[in-house]
C-alpha cells in the first residue's frame, strides 16, 4: 500500500473544487486507495455554531477565524493523522492557503495566520484553482454570505444583518457586488500567497478552471500519479 498524502483543492468559490475532489475519490478508489474528503467550510458543528451565532448576534473574525484554526488541528490529531499513517489518501476541499488569503482580505496579517497554523501539517502537494470571479457568480446558485464577506460589509452605512440576509432583504445586484469585490481580492491574495512561504502549501499546481472539467481531472490525475508512484 501506498504510503498515505494529503491532498488540498484551494481557490475561489465556483471553480470546480468539490466537482473535482468526488472525480478524484472516484480514481483513487477505482485503484484502491482508500480516500476521505475534509470540507474546511460545510458540514460540521462548527459550522452550525457559527451560522447559529451569526443568526444571533455579530461574531468577531477573531472568534470564527479561531474555530476553524482549533477545528482543523481536532480533525488533524484525532482522525487525519490516523489515515495518513495508515496509506489513506485525505483530500481537502479548501485549506490553509484559501483560508489565509480569506482571512487576510479580513484584516488578518500573514505572521498571525503563520503563528496560529505553526502545528498544522503541510499538504504533500496542492492544486489551486483560478477563476474570473465574474465566471464564478454565473455558476453559483446562491450567493453566501461570508463568501461575500457580507460579515465585514455595510449596507447603507449599517452592518449586514445575517437574518435579513437569509429572508431575502437586500438587493440581489448589491450581493452580487459584494461577491465580486470579496472574490476579486481573495484572487489576488491567493496569487501573491502562492510564491511566499511554499513549505506551507506543499508542491502546488494552478489550474485554470475556465476549461473543460474532465480536462481538469485529467490534469490532476497525472500529478496524483507522479505523487503516488514517485
Amino acid at each position: 500500500m501506498p504510503n498515505g498524502k494529503l491532498i488540498a483543492l484551494e481557490g475561489l468559490d465556483g471553480g470546480g473544487k468539490t466537482t473535482q475532489c468526488h472525480l478524484l475519490v472516484d480514481y483513487l478508489t477505482l485503484n484502491n486507495i482508500p480516500v476521505t474528503i475534509y470540507p474546511l467550510y460545510r458540514h460540521d458543528i462548527v459550522e452550525v455554531m457559527l451560522e447559529r451565532l451569526d443568526e444571533t448576534d455579530y461574531i468577531s473574525n477573531i472568534g470564527s477565524r479561531y474555530a476553524v484554526i482549533s477545528k482543523v488541528l481536532c480533525r488533524q490529531e484525532w482522525e487525519i493523522k490516523n489515515k495518513l499513517s495508515k496509506g489513506e489518501y485525505v483530500i481537502l476541499d479548501k485549506f490553509l492557503l484559501t483560508f489565509f488569503a480569506t482571512e487576510m482580505v479580513r484584516g488578518c496579517s500573514l505572521e498571525e495566520l503563520m503563528m496560529a497554523t505553526s502545528d498544522v501539517l503541510s499538504p504533500d502537494i496542492t492544486f489551486c484553482f483560478d477563476i474570473d470571479p465574474e465566471v464564478a457568480l454565473k455558476r453559483k446558485k446562491r450567493i453566501g454570505y461570508r463568501e461575500s464577506g457580507l460579515d465585514i460589509a455595510k449596507y447603507k452605512g449599517e452592518r449586514v444583518n445575517y437574518s435579513l440576509f437569509k429572508e431575502n432583504g437586500y438587493p440581489n445586484e448589491w450581493l452580487q457586488e459584494q461577491y465580486v469585490d470579496f472574490q476579486t481580492k481573495l484572487r489576488q491574495i491567493l496569487m501573491k500567497l502562492i510564491n511566499q512561504n511554499k513549505h506551507k502549501w506543499g508542491n502546488v499546481t494552478n489550474l485554470d478552471c475556465h476549461t473543460d472539467s474532465l480536462l481538469i481531472h485529467e490534469a490532476i490525475k497525472k500529478k496524483i500519479i507522479a505523487l503516488t508512484f514517485k
